[in-house]
């Protein structure tokens, strides 16, 4: 796997400009300036354009940004120009909302398998899509060409899974359990956990902190 030349940080901000990007195009805007773009992400234009210069140069001197230019641009840098093929790996409350969610296919990420370990769901459907057992994983994700495991298991469980996620053709897994996990050479891993995203919410809160990325 290729190794990161820039902070992860400007990635998740990448993805704020391009929803931006999308509203602006709605709104008939053909240009947008570095402070425009800074301004209405809560950041500064110094930033915006340092995170932009990462991936080469999109602006034009006098003129800004050209909107639909460079939201295909970062489409393409984000991954967005092709279909992703994804599974859920434990269907619980979360995962139920997870693959309902139709945000995912506008992006082209699109849930092709639901993996679990409960024999009452394994061998069923949940939205049209067939729950598996976990042991078939490997098999089926390189029979599917899934590329990204959305993990969802009870935190006692997310080390096991991934250690099936290992052995499998998955490049990336996307784990919302509390577990930490970490990447290896063949596959990127993304901790997302809501209750310390909740945690570092109240830090700023308790102190009367508002406003900023």
């Amino acid at each position: 796997m290729q190794r990161i030349s820039f902070p992860l940080p400007t990635v998740e901000r990448l993805t704020y400009y391009l929803r931006t990007l999308e509203a602006l195009l709605l709104a008939g805007r053909e240009n947008v300036s570095s402070e425009e773009l800074a301004r209405l992400n809560g950041l500064t234009a110094a930033q915006v354009r340092k995170d932009l210069a990462y991936f080469g140069s999109f602006g034009q001197k006098g003129k800004g940004y050209p909107v639909s230019v460079l939201a295909e641009n970062l489409k393409e840098l984000l991954g967005l120009s092709r279909e992703w093929f994804l599974c859920l790996v434990g269907l619980g409350n979360l995962g139920r909302a997870l693959v309902r969610f139709k945000g995912f296919a506008e992006r082209g990420l699109r849930f092709v398998a639901i993996f679990d370990k409960d024999p009452k769901k394994i061998g069923t459907e949940f939205y049209g899509i067939n729950i598996l057992d976990i042991a078939d994983l490997p098999e089926i994700a390189q029979k599917q060409k899934i590329e990204i495991a959305v993990l969802t298991v009870p935190e006692s469980e997310a080390k096991s899974v991934y250690e099936v996620i290992k052995r499998s053709v998955i490049k990336g897994v996307l784990n919302f359990t509390t577990a930490s996990l970490t990447s290896t050479e063949k596959i990127f891993v993304k901790n997302v956990s809501i209750v310390q995203e909740l945690e570092s919410l109240t830090f700023y809160l308790s102190r009367n902190i508002v406003g900023g990325r």
